[in-house]
């Protein structure tokens, strides 16, 4: 993968974490630096987050990211629930992310589940084996609803989603260059 496409990852799974006043003083300082990671619309798309988070304050911030992506379950973070809700199926989906962080050699320090999208975009960007790059594809469908959803929603998370399943491909196109 291409150092570029990376650095997009690592720069993705930044904006989305929850906004707290150290993500914004990061933000301040280094905007430029993030947008001109990226080109055409998917810079736009990135703009436009990074002036809504930089032109509300922090309580308002954490107030909206809690209500888009913790209070409604269909806009969850965590990519296994889109694929099997709470059900058992969940639990060997949830070792598989587990295991790649693991034999990354990645220990899981964090509270979230190892399915949660900004640290996997963490992993890609660390540790970009064809393994994780799976674990991401896999659950495309998943990110580009998302991107759906929160576009009927006028989310200012909207932009990133579109831009990541950009960044993902067309799976028909994937398909069809596989033939």
């Amino acid at each position: 993968m291409h150092q570029d496409h990376k650095t997009r990852f690592k720069i993705l799974s930044f904006l989305l974490q929850y906004p707290d006043a150290s993500l914004i003083a990061d933000l301040e300082a280094n905007s430029g630096v993030i947008e001109a990671a990226f080109q055409g619309t998917d810079r736009e798309r990135i703009k436009g987050l990074i002036r809504h988070l930089l032109q509300n304050p922090v309580l308002t911030l954490q107030e909206e990211f809690s209500a888009t992506f913790d209070l409604e379950p269909e806009n969850c973070l965590n990519l296994t629930y889109h694929l099997h809700g709470d059900e058992e199926s969940r639990g060997a989906a949830l070792a598989d992310f587990a295991e790649a962080y693991r034999r990354a050699g990645l220990g899981m320090h964090s509270p979230e589940l190892p399915d949660y999208l900004p640290m996997v975009l963490e992993l890609v960007y660390l540790d970009n084996t064809s393994e994780h790059q799976r674990l991401l594809t896999e659950h495309g469908q998943a990110i580009r609803t998302l991107a759906k959803r929160l576009e009927a929603r006028d989310s200012p998370y909207a932009g990133v989603f579109a831009v990541l399943a950009g960044m993902l491909g067309n799976p028909q196109q994937q398909k069809a260059s596989e033939l």
